[in-house]
């Protein structure tokens, strides 16, 4: 195993990371506004390794809106599948230079897969497998890969574990290690009370257990890890005391059941290694070790990831991880088994040398990154590939201060003195001022926070569940309210102008209904492996979505049973969508197993290509016409060159904020910030200087436009724009409901615009200022089906079963219908007059025709790359 090594991550607060309101923000790596810190060693998931201490149930999968789409105008209706994109430089391995430490859990999508880490103070190599996700209270398995759980002798093949082979190692008392399940060591210290001492860097707390001669561990949430005298984990208990059991048989993991008595079920081979996981809803993944190797994990759908070893001095070591498509990643490592290079599909290879407590890293373009280490592995500085160097010193093992390359330091502060022997996040002091302020009750649970203008946000906690919020209460006294049911899920959340969303759950705790202020009722049904297979909105509109064993979308149907299919390839990738006319579009992809070809129904190509460091670099359209994107030495997109050769150009200051954007005349657009990069000014290519003054929390205060005319914001105290006075002197005022939307806007000369809002939160009237109203109707599933004007005038729209328009009928009573064809394409307009206009498209789904009532054709031809090339209008007249 190894001990865990201290990381500048942001430090915990002690909060349910899926919190609402500004106490969620807390939790949420992008909260650095204020003087909240600033992006060193934020909680982060790429390359699909989640570095972000687990939350929640034992799955760890984080808490989602079940219905995989959004709300828009036209009321809810489920997302398709996202095609898959070019524009991304995210790779398969993930190198964190030392800045990320791997948890137990992978932040894998939910059909699960590969995740990894790079310990590089260590040279230690972590790879880690997800198993598909189950539903809410279905544990996940975590396979890990860890070089220093070499030679153990447990059920796990040589160098392997899982996220439930967490346990106590008190070999070493009175000091006890917590082991976690990717093979990280969590010190703790026994100085004889009933908590012991954490290190610095340990976000949860540890307890003997006086009953059983055991360790209870405590996550900030409330989840409890239970380990007998024998230091084997047990059980696992969320804060309202619902229980995952762990059952073993010849002390090899044999059960997890959850809290409704379903189990995911481990069995072994015949050497007592694990050879199979089967989850709750049967689905079976097994694993080949051959030699006490493992070499092949095969997926329910039959996906298959290989892995190979070499031998070294120490014994053996994962030398090759093979993707399901065939393409092989390799590592090789020195003389102290410290990984050395990894090799990537198709070229590529990026390296470590090791000098000392140092770490030289070099990306695969032959960029070099260093990273500096004390005696303690403490990350004491970074300096990049354009040699611009980060500070950081340390107070314990806790991040103290980070130094950016211009010499601007963020300060962390710490609260302890707390029972159970932590630290806790207190404040960020930012380079321009002293930021927010974390105050924290005795359980330790945060209770408050005081902004940099001393005004306050709120948060209190449930008294009998205390790990529950009952409400979260603004600057301004406003408050948000919420209830929960048994298994301490929310069952409704309630607004400051008393609006209450109530939410349904079945005996598996998976959410099958939500209910608007209005009562109206939108529900979801599931597969057996706790995967959203239906969706019904209020108006009983039916969407269904069909899955494979690995949660992947096979099929959706609309309510009007119109069918898109999915097909995946021999590399478990997406490989074809057919829309409901059976038009096809396939994906191809490069060794790397990043988008290469995307083919249309018409056979035109666009194809990716990609630097060595996994960045697009090209986009090549179906005329052969090339996008090229250039990087600097960071990684940075530094300029964009479109297919007639003109180039965009961006400049980036040392600490790696845009500064400077050159268009391709070369006309310049530059930026100013402050110590705190924030921006502060820019100015654009006639040198006229635009400046913005901002207040203690960063909003702006005042902008000076190059005519040094000021325009002033003020804000009242939970962060509102209340009042805008222009350069004349003229003021727009703003007033709010206690739910923080707006109610009127009072313009200069006194005249008011009002805003009424409906129980669900939708505009339902506006008043302009002579109080001329007009008014708007929503039917159940929340789309708008009449708009009465100040005139008394009704206009109405008809949706059809997938919530398109279907027909507008206005005031005088004249109806306006729309047709679509099978793939949701407006294929005619009929007007009042049932004059037929009617519209053609290609495969493609461009349109290529317009025929109005008199049957006068209007063409469009589209070049390969979807440009229009030419048009002929009804007389016959082209247009190229």
């Amino acid at each position: 195993m190894t001990t865990a090594a201290p990381v500048p991550r942001r430090p915990s607060t002690g909060l349910l990371t899926s919190s609402a309101g500004p106490f969620g923000m807390i939790s949420d790596p992008g909260w650095y506004a204020g003087g909240f810190g600033g992006d060193v060693g934020s909680c982060s998931a790429e390359g699909g390794c989640s570095t972000c201490p687990p939350s929640g149930g034992p799955s760890s999968q984080p808490t989602t809106d079940p219905t995989g789409g959004g709300q828009n105008q036209n009321g809810t209706a489920p997302e398709p599948l996202p095609a898959p994109s070019a524009d991304t430089s995210e790779i398969s391995q993930i190198e964190d230079y030392g800045l990320s430490q791997a948890s137990d859990f992978v932040g894998a999508a939910s059909f699960g897969g590969m995740g990894g880490t790079v310990d590089a103070s260590r040279g230690n190599l972590i790879q880690q497998y997800s198993l598909p996700a189950g539903g809410t209270l279905d544990p996940v398995v975590v396979l890990s890969y860890n070089k220093d759980f070499r030679g153990n002798t447990s059920e796990y093949p040589d160098g392997w574990t899982s996220n439930y082979n967490r346990y106590i190692d008190s070999s070493a008392s009175p000091d006890i290690d917590v082991v976690s399940g990717s093979g990280m060591a969590y010190q703790y210290s026994d100085t004889g009370d009933d908590y012991l001492v954490a290190p610095d860097f340990a976000t949860n707390w540890l307890k003997n257990d006086s009953s059983t001669g055991g360790w209870i561990e405590t996550q900030p949430d409330g989840l409890q890890y239970f380990y007998g005298s024998d230091g084997k984990l047990t059980k696992i208990s969320n804060h309202l005391g619902h229980v995952w059991t762990l059952t073993y048989a010849s002390s090899k993991l044999n059960i997890i059941t959850n809290p409704v008595g379903k189990r995911t079920s481990f069995s072994y081979d015949g050497s007592g290694k694990l050879k199979s996981i089967q989850d709750i809803a049967g689905r079976l993944t097994t694993l080949t070790v051959v030699s006490n190797q493992l070499t092949t994990i095969t997926s329910p759908e039959l996906c298959q990831t290989q892995f190979r070893y070499a031998s070294t001095g120490s014994g053996t070591i994962l030398q090759a991880r093979v993707h399901p498509s065939g393409n092989a990643t390799t590592y090789t490592y020195d003389g102290s088994d410290r990984l050395e290079s990894i090799k990537f599909p198709g070229g590529g290879i990026s390296t470590y040398s090791y000098s000392g407590n140092n770490v030289e890293f070099t990306n695969p373009r032959g960029k070099k990154t260093t990273l500096l280490y004390d005696a303690d592995k403490l990350l004491t500085a970074v300096v990049d590939a354009n040699g611009d160097r980060t500070s950081l010193t340390w107070d314990g093992k806790l991040i103290r201060t980070v130094k950016n390359p211009l010499g601007k330091v963020t300060t962390f502060n710490y609260s302890g003195g707390f029972t159970e022997a932590i630290r806790l996040l207190q404040s960020v002091e930012s380079p321009r001022a002293t930021g927010s302020t974390i105050v924290y009750d005795t359980a330790p649970r945060p209770v408050s926070i005081v902004y940099a203008d001393e005004t306050y946000s709120s948060i209190n906690w449930n008294a009998t569940h205390d790990r529950e919020v009952d409400t979260i209460v603004d600057q301004l006294g406003n408050s948000n309210g919420f209830t929960y049911n048994s298994m301490g899920n929310i069952e409704t959340v309630g607004n400051g102008v008393g609006e209450t969303f109530t939410y349904a759950y079945d005996a598996e705790e998976r959410r099958v209904a939500v209910v608007d202020p209005d009562t109206y009722r939108t529900t979801y049904a599931y597969t057996a492996s706790g995967q959203i297979n239906s969706i019904k909105n209020p108006l009983s509109k039916v969407w269904t979505m069909t899955r494979d064993a690995m949660n992947r979308l096979t099929a959706s149907t609309d309510p009007l049973g119109k069918i898109t299919s999915y097909t995946y390839g021999a590399n478990c990738q997406l490989n074809t969508v057919k829309n409901p006319l059976g038009q096809v579009t396939t994906y191809q992809y490069t060794n790397r197993d990043q988008l290469e070809v995307t083919i249309d129904p018409l056979g035109l190509r666009t194809t990716y290509s990609y630097n060595l460091a996994g960045s697009l670099e090209t986009i090549k359209n179906p005329l052969g016409q090339v996008t090229t994107y250039v990087y600097d030495d960071a990684q940075r997109r530094i300029g964009t060159v479109n297919p007639l050769g003109f180039r965009t150009t961006t400049t980036y200051d040392a600490a790696g904020r845009p500064v400077e954007m050159r268009d391709p005349l070369g006309n310049i657009t530059t930026t100013v910030y402050n110590d705190a990069g924030q921006i502060i000014a820019s100015v654009n290519p006639e040198g006229e200087r635009t400046t913005f003054t901002l207040d203690l929390n960063g909003r702006i205060t005042e902008t000076e436009n190059p005519e040094n005319q000021v325009t002033t914001n003020v804000y009242d105290d939970a962060g509102r724009l209340v009042s805008t006075t222009d350069a004349n002197g003229d003021t727009t005022t703003y007033t709010y409901d206690d739910a923080n939307r707006i109610l009127t806007v009072e313009d200069a000369l006194g005249q008011i615009t009002q805003t009424h809002y409906d129980n669900v939160g939708r505009i339902d009237a506006t008043a302009n200022p002579l109080l001329k109203r007009t008014t708007f109707i929503y039917n159940e599933a929340g789309y708008r089906v009449a708009v009465m004007n100040p005139l008394g005038r009704i206009t109405t729209t008809n949706y059809d079963a997938d919530g398109r328009v279907a027909s507008v009928e206005d005031p005088l009573n004249h109806i306006t219908t729309t047709v679509y064809d099978s793939a949701g394409r407006a294929v005619a307009s009929i007007n009042p007059l049932s004059l037929r206009t009617t519209f053609a498209y290609d495969s493609a789904g461009r349109q290529i025709s317009v025929k109005d009532p008199l049957g006068r054709l209007a063409t469009t031809v589209y070049d390969n790359a979807n440009r229009v090339a030419a048009q002929v209008n009804q007389l016959n007249t082209r247009t190229t």
